[in-house]
């Protein structure tokens, strides 16, 4: 319908993509379920077990593509933050010898958003929606997967966690005590 899909629609849809995602990356890919210790360098990572690993992986995705999705406004805030943390992404990457692939694919993502912000300026010509917002989370999540520090997002995406618990606090509040 004219409407879209439903939350719970978006809900199951993301829930089978991650699912999808995290089982093709530690299962297929052979990328693995090794995990970089935060702040120790490249050569320390622990093993975590699959059983483990892929449904952390699967909250991972989850959360972090509705936090972006929740950030993102008529006013571009969501591709601000992203082109900042997509920045940080690049850095570490480009400072890693282990991932220069990532690197190519926040700098692509960055020179789209950039573009995107061109034609968002007053009046705004172009909305992103949840396809745009959303894909934008999955990117985040991927990439902090890829270089196998799904920790950072805590990090880098700070405003993003910040603007989850927003409005979560918010919604609960109202609902509460029926005032905004």
């Amino acid at each position: 319908n004219k409407d879209g899909l439903s939350v719970m629609g978006k809900t199951i849809a993301l829930l089978i993509v991650s699912t999808a995602y995290s089982f093709y990356t530690v299962l297929i890919s052979n990328s693995g379920s090794d995990v970089i210790l935060p702040f120790s360098g490249l050569s320390s990572t622990i093993h975590i077990s699959e059983y483990i690993y892929i449904p952390f992986l699967i909250l991972v995705l989850y959360l972090i593509s509705n936090s972006v999705n929740l950030t993102d406004g008529v006013d571009g805030l969501c591709s601000g933050v992203t082109v900042i943390v997509m920045l940080f992404f690049m850095l570490v990457s480009v400072l890693s010898p282990l991932m220069p692939d990532s690197a190519v694919l926040a700098a692509c993502i960055i020179g789209s958003l950039l573009g995107f912000l061109l034609f968002n300026a007053h009046p705004a010509r172009v909305f992103m929606g949840d396809v745009g917002s959303l894909a934008l989370g999955g990117a985040v999540g991927v990439i902090s997967i890829y270089m196998k520090m799904p920790w950072i997002i805590l990090l880098a995406g700070i405003i993003y966690v910040a603007e989850a618990l927003s409005v979560i606090i918010q919604v609960g509040y109202y609902k509460r005590t029926k005032k905004r």
